[in-house]
C-alpha cells in the first residue's frame, strides 16, 4: 500500500531527490516544533500511550511513571537510538508526501481514557493517510526501525508476535483517531529494505489494555510482581565428582544419564534485557545491587547482587 510505491518512486530513474530533501527539511522542522510543544507541555513525565502497552514494560514501570517516583535519567545511547530512529521516520514521511499521498498530521491525540478529568494523549507525531477511493476511510501510520535480526523476524512472524508492543501501540492509535485500521511500515536500519503491515483493530486486545490502564492506577508499584526473572549465573565443572564449595550445585548429564559436569550456581545474577532499559531498576530491584560491568562505552551488562 505505502512501501510498494515508495520502491516504485525510488527506482526511478528521473527521481527528483533534491525535491525530497526540501519536504524532509520542512517534516524535521515541524517535528522539531512537536518535541519542543511535548517537552513543554510535560508529555514525556506524565502518563502516554506508551505507559499503558504491557509489552513496553511490566505494572510496576507503568505505575511508577503514573505515581511519579523518579526514575534514573536516559543513557546516552538511548538518546542516538531515538534520534536514529526519528531520521528513517522522517525521511520515509518525506517519501509518503513526495508520492502525494493525502496525509492529516494529528500532532497529538486524546486517548480514550481520561485521568482524574484530564486525558491521557498519543504520540506527539501520530498521522492518518488516506489511502482509498473512500475519503473518510483513513489508517493510522506507525513507522518504526529496527535491526537485521529483529527485522527478519517481524518479516517471519508479523508484528504482533515480534513487536507486540508495537501492536499495542497502533491498537490504541486507531481507538484514539477513529481510523479504520492500522499501517506499520518498518525499516531494516543495516539494509534500507522495507517491511508493511496492515493491522486491523482488534476489540479483545482493546478491552485488555483497558484493564491494564485500570490495574496500574489501583495502587502502588510493589503490589505487582516483577514479571521478569533475573538470569541465573553458573560456573561450570567437569567430571563426575562435584566441587568443593558452599554454593548450590546442579548436575550435568550425557545423553546415558551418566553425569558429566556440575553446574556453581554464583551469587550473582544478570537482569533479563526488559529490566535493564527501565529507568527504575534500582527501586524496583532494591535492596540488591545493580551495577553495570560492561566495558565503558559498551553495552550494558547488569549485575545483580542480593
Amino acid at each position: 500500500m505505502i512501501v510498494d510505491k515508495i520502491q516504485e518512486l525510488m527506482g526511478n530513474p528521473d527521481l527528483d531527490m533534491p525535491s525530497i530533501w526540501l519536504r524532509y527539511a520542512k517534516i524535521a522542522e515541524a517535528h522539531a516544533a512537536q518535541q519542543l510543544w511535548a517537552d513543554r507541555e510535560g508529555y514525556y513525565e506524565g502518563p502516554h500511550a506508551t505507559n499503558y502497552c504491557p509489552s513496553y514494560g511490566c505494572k510496576r514501570k507503568s505505575a511508577y511513571k503514573i505515581h511519579k517516583v523518579e526514575g534514573e535519567p536516559f543513557q546516552w545511547r538511548m538518546f542516538n537510538t531515538f534520534g536514529l530512529g526519528y531520521c528513517v521516520e522522517l525521511f520515509i514521511k518525506a517519501q509518503i508526501t513526495e508520492l502525494g499521498i493525502d496525509f492529516e498530521d494529528l500532532r497529538s491525540f486524546p486517548l480514550h481514557w481520561q485521568l482524574d478529568g484530564e486525558p491521557i494523549m498519543c504520540s506527539p507525531d501520530l498521522y492518518n493517510v488516506h489511502l482509498s477511493d473512500d475519503p473518510n476511510y483513513t489508517y493510522v501510520v506507525e513507522i518504526k526501525s529496527a535491526a537485521s535480526g529483529s527485522f527478519d523476524k517481524v518479516e517471519r512472524e508479523g508484528i504482533r508476535s515480534a513487536y507486540p508492543h508495537y501492536f499495542d501501540q497502533v491498537q490504541l492509535e486507531i481507538a484514539a483517531t477513529g481510523a479504520h485500521a492500522g499501517i506499520l511500515v518498518m525499516e531494516n536500519k543495516n539494509t534500507a529494505h522495507l517491511y508493511e503491515e496492515v493491522i486491523e483493530p482488534d476489540r479483545l486486545r482493546l478491552a485488555e489494555l483497558d484493564k491494564f490502564f485500570l490495574d496500574v492506577h489501583s495502587g502502588p508499584p510493589e503490589q505487582f510482581e516483577r514479571p521478569f526473572a533475573l538470569v541465573e549465573r553458573t560456573l561450570y565443572h567437569r567430571g563426575g565428582t562435584p566441587p568443593q564449595t558452599n554454593r548450590p550445585l546442579r548436575e550435568k548429564f550425557n545423553k546415558n544419564g551418566a553425569t558429566i559436569g556440575w553446574y556453581e550456581v554464583l551469587p550473582e545474577a544478570d537482569l533479563p534485557w526488559n529490566c535493564g532499559y527501565c529507568a527504575w531498576k534500582h527501586t524496583c530491584w532494591a535492596p540488591a545491587t545493580i551495577t553495570n560491568v560492561a566495558k565503558e562505552g559498551e553495552k550494558p551488562i547488569w549485575e545483580v547482587r542480593q
